[in-house]
């Protein structure tokens, strides 16, 4: 069912597909994208979207508004072609989404880039902006629109421009919304009596197969009527639901000489922890405040001047346990194990089970931490007209912070046991501990700029020339571990170059000379050129202007770089860790020793990996009504740091980082909407796509065992395993339990009947490494796509936005805990049913219909190996918000003094169809770990 709605979305897709409307008015999005006449925000300068050459996809902050979440990257699903977002981490404070631009580009997983008002910064300060005082936001992701940034282009950046102020009296608004929030999905292990009624099972299969019952009927019966212990983990720890609110007030105006934006923003999220909030408890909270403070002004009629000031304070609280610490017990606890208090009021605990969930919420304090992060930006422009027309210069500086201080109010507790204690751990009175802020970062940047514009008889140049360089400073706890202060120094001279004639042809050249201090010295810096052009056949002779009111063709070639490199920095530099002992002496035992070795050879030529873009596209518009654009890219990426394993050991010393990686990505991107009203009745569909494939042509990778298991030639993440054929039966054993002569010989352990079988693939009797072939999909989907669709009526409007991914694979062994039995001393999950079982004594035979391996209390390596058994569907379709709102009428507004004033309900993440879902009741984006959220939010919307 779920891959009939996939093809029949995908069909949509390619007839309608494209991009949303604003949430508030469809004329806006007309005018906008539809007509083209909007800008198109670059670095060093700002052009006409009929000018334009790049690839560049614009998201608007009423797009965003239609996901009330308090993490802004949670907003951007299907919002941009190109753009893929994968929700992460659910819990509170810690759930950025992951994001890339085109694809993954190199096996090194690098990062975009993040611009806010022209100076560079993080997802650290992106992440928790408020909607209402971006005013768009900028997905780069051509060399057109990458290459002036040299070495922070290959991976695309996102270019943000906050909201400024406008010539007019002050305009004040006003956006509230509260929102009631539930876990998204939550999986259920079984319950006591089924754990034991299958434990007894693995305990027996462990027995040599012969039927032994670890808990009795009784005990089982005990379960069923609660009389021993059947404790709902889940239900204890959790409420089943939390609060959500957002309000944010902001004032802009002014007048020729000086404008101003300001907003004030507070957020407080909360999470499900079923604990009370006081001096020594928590629940899971978030709590913002933000500040955006953006003055204009002009000095002596030929100065401009720009004052821009980003504050956030963001306070996190919770409970003294590890987050992903407390999910894993609730994932793996069986209910079995105690009741979730003892009945004289002391906490149960084991040995193995030692940290009660419960008592994990309620009995080790709380811990907070406090961020502070400021961003301020000076930037001024002088007009230089009087030395020739159309000549500016610009100078800018920009200082960000962030800093963090830790605080927590912690004790411990005992664990017993029918009175028995059962762990080391005692009680403890609560106790303060306080960092006094020791994690924090600076940066410092400044950039100047010469430009022109002009436009003569047609000729249209505009020209920019930019000298940037910033310097970056960690300090992260010293006083905690030692670690080092870290600085990341970074030049970059661009340029850009525009040329238009007759407002139908565009020739556009780049050109950027980066450098990082991450290199050498003499090897610092390097050229990133590009080209790109445009040709807007609107205006020929040959077009019919009646229906196609807009069309245009471009495309772009150029270079970008990279210079980040997660295992480490300055590898042309010594380094050394500690070897293992050696002996030394007569002894006995001899005397050990420690050593120092090389952790890798340096190499004095390393540089920063190298990619080449390029892209064609084209934009067409049918009768203002219908726009629809598609592009296709490549990106060569090269020059990637890897770590030489393809040297032999006689190599005789460790290898060295080299660049010598790799990978070429292609995709196509299709957007499109049609728009109409009949009547009053206003009414629009859309959607976007996205379709990708990446290769690894080389990364110096161990010599495999077999052609099937290398990376080279594949996909990024491509999963290697064996092929599962099924299980082995009875039949296929003699009758002292030994695996009969003409089936292949396993080497991962010996195996039983009801353990998975694997294909022979190089034909040698032996299941062993040269077997390995690739067994799924990447995590990478082929395809991401959205469609979105809406009307407006009377004032009423309604919106819904579904969002999804297609061919991607899941291992189901990344979900350890919801998947493997038993094993660890972990609970089980409905999957462990459907097992392979033979126990006709006891009336039990699943052997036809099984599709899960016999169950064990011990390790089985055999069969939870990678294979393609675990290999599941990860596609999904999501509706990602649903909107009803109602904009008051002009003549009541008038009488209440306001300009607009509108109502909505949203729904977000109500539902979702995944066959991952239907089968294993898991979330196919976060099937492990704190889960995400669905929410249902009132909101209002003032302006005055």
């Amino acid at each position: 069912m779920t891959n009939k709605i996939i093809i029949a979305f995908i069909s949509f897709l390619l007839i309608s597909s494209g991009n949303i409307f604003s949430q508030n008015s469809v004329n806006k999005t007309e005018v906008d994208v539809v007509n083209n006449t909007g800008k198109v925000q670059l670095p060093l300068f700002d052009i006409d979207e009929t000018k334009s050459t790049t690839a560049v996809s614009v998201i608007e902050p009423d797009e965003m508004k239609r996901t009330p979440v308090a993490n802004i990257t949670n907003t951007l699903f299907g919002l941009a072609a190109g753009l893929i977002v994968n929700q992460g981490n659910g819990s509170i404070g810690s759930d950025a989404a992951w994001m890339l631009i085109r694809g993954i580009g190199s096996y090194n997983y690098g990062s975009y880039t993040i611009y806010i008002d022209g100076f560079q910064s993080d997802t650290r300060f992106l992440q928790y902006l408020m909607p209402s005082e971006i005013e768009n936001i900028s997905i780069l992701k051509d060399a057109a629109s990458l290459s002036v940034l040299g070495l922070k282009g290959a991976n695309g950046a996102i270019w943000i421009n906050t909201k400024r102020g406008v010539s007019s009296k002050p305009q004040i608004e006003v956006n509230t919304v509260f929102g009631l929030k539930q876990p998204f999905l939550i999986t259920q292990p079984l319950n006591s009596a089924e754990y034991a009624t299958l434990f007894n099972e693995a305990y027996s299969n462990d027995q040599n197969r012969v039927w032994s019952q670890f808990y009795t009927n009784n005990m089982i019966e005990a379960y069923n009527n609660n009389t021993l212990p059947n404790t709902d983990w889940y239900n204890a720890v959790l409420k089943d639901n939390s609060l959500y609110a957002s309000t944010d007030i902001s004032i802009k105006g002014g007048n020729e000489n000086i404008k101003y934006f300001t907003m004030l923003g507070h957020v407080n999220d909360n999470g499900y922890y079923n604990v009370k909030n006081d001096d020594t408890h928590s629940n899971l909270k978030l709590e913002l405040y933000n500040l955006r403070s953006n003055l204009d002004f002009n000095i002596f009629r030929f100065i401009e001047g720009k004052i821009d000031v980003g504050a956030r304070i963001e306070r996190r609280k919770g409970p003294n346990y590890s987050d992903s610490g407390l999910w894993n017990n609730l994932e793996s606890y069986p209910n079995n194990i105690y009741y979730q208090r003892n009945d004289d009021g002391t906490w149960p605990g084991t040995a193995t089970h030692p940290d009660n969930p419960l008592a994990s919420i309620t009995e080790l304090g709380y811990i907070s931490y406090q961020d502070r992060l400021l961003q301020s930006n000076l930037t001024l422009k002088e007009d230089l007209d009087f030395l020739l027309p159309g000549l500016y210069m610009t100078q800018g500086i920009s200082f960000s912070s962030w800093t963090r201080g830790t605080y927590s109010v912690h004790k411990n507790y005992a664990r017993y046991i029918d009175g028995v204690i059962q762990t080391d751990d005692a009680a403890t009175n609560y106790a303060v501990w306080d960092d006094w802020g020791t994690n924090q970062w600076r940066s410092n940047q400044f950039s100047t700029q010469l430009g022109y514009e002009k436009d003569i008889n047609n000729n249209y140049v505009i020209a920019a020339l930019q000298y940037f360089q910033s310097k970056y400073n960690v300090d992260q706890n010293q006083n905690a571990n030692n670690s080092p202060n870290t600085s990341y120094a970074h030049q970059n001279f661009s340029g850009r170059l525009h040329y238009s004639f007759n407002k139908k042809y565009s020739l556009e050249a780049t050109l950027a000379y980066s450098g990082s201090d991450n290199y050498m010295k003499g090897n610092r810096f390097s050229f990133y050129p590009a080209i790109s052009g445009s040709w807007d056949m609107t205006n020929e002779s040959f077009i019919n202007s009646h229906l196609i009111t807009f069309l245009k063709v471009r495309a772009s070639f150029g270079k970008v770089g990279y210079d980040m490199f997660a295992d480490g920095r300055y590898l042309y530099e010594d380094y050394y860790t500690g070897m293992r002992y050696y002996n030394l002496g007569n002894s006995n035992p001899p005397g050990q020793y420690w050593g120092l070795e090389p952790l890798y050879t340096p190499n004095e030529k390393i540089g920063p990996e190298i990619s080449y873009k390029s892209n064609i596209g084209f934009d067409l518009n049918l009768t203002n009504k219908f726009y629809f654009q598609a592009d296709a890219f490549m990106d060569n990426r090269k020059n990637i740091v890897t770590y030489n394993n393809s040297n032999p050991a006689i190599y005789g010393v460790t290898s060295m980082y080299e660049n010598l990686g790799k990978v070429t990505t292609k995709g196509i991107e299709l957007l499109a909407k049609y728009t109409d009203k009949v009547g009053s009745f206003k009414y629009y569909v859309g959607g976007n796509a996205t379709l990708l494939k990446d290769k690894i042509v080389y990364m110096g990778e161990v010599t495999h065992t077999s052609e099937g298991s290398k990376q080279t030639g594949r996909s990024i993440g491509t999963p290697f395993g064996y092929e599962a054929v099924g299980f082995y039966d009875i039949t296929d054993f003699d009758q002292n339990g030994n695996l009969l002569s003409s089936f292949p010989t396993p080497t991962f352990g010996e195996v039983q009947p009801g353990d998975i079988k694997y294909r022979d693939v190089t034909g040698d009797n032996i299941i062993d490494a040269k077997d390995r072939v690739q067994i799924g999909n990447p995590y990478l989907p082929k395809m991401i796509y959205a469609v979105d669709l809406g009307f407006e009526v009377s004032g009423f409007d309604f919106k819904v936005m579904l969002q999804g991914i297609v061919g991607r694979s899941i291992n189901l062994l990344d979900s350890w805990n919801k998947v493997i039995a038993f094993e660890n001393n972990n609970t089980a999950y409905e999957i462990a049913k459907e097992r392979w079982a033979y126990y006709p004594e006891q009336g039990i035979d699943n052997r036809v219909n099984a599709a899960y391996p016999r169950l064990s209390l011990v390790s089985n390596t055999n069969n939870y190996i990678n294979s393609t058994f675990w290999q599941v569907s990860g596609d999904y379709l999501k509706i990602r918000n649903i909107e009803v709102g109602y904009n008051l009428p002009s003549n009541l507004l008038n009488n209440l003094g306001l300009s607009k004033a509108r109502f909505f309900l949203v729904a977000v993440n109500p539902f979702s169809f995944s066959e991952f879902q239907r089968k294993y009741n898991m979330d196919p984006e976060r099937s492990v770990g704190h889960p995400v959220s669905k929410s249902y939010n009132f909101g209002l919307s003032l302006n005055f």
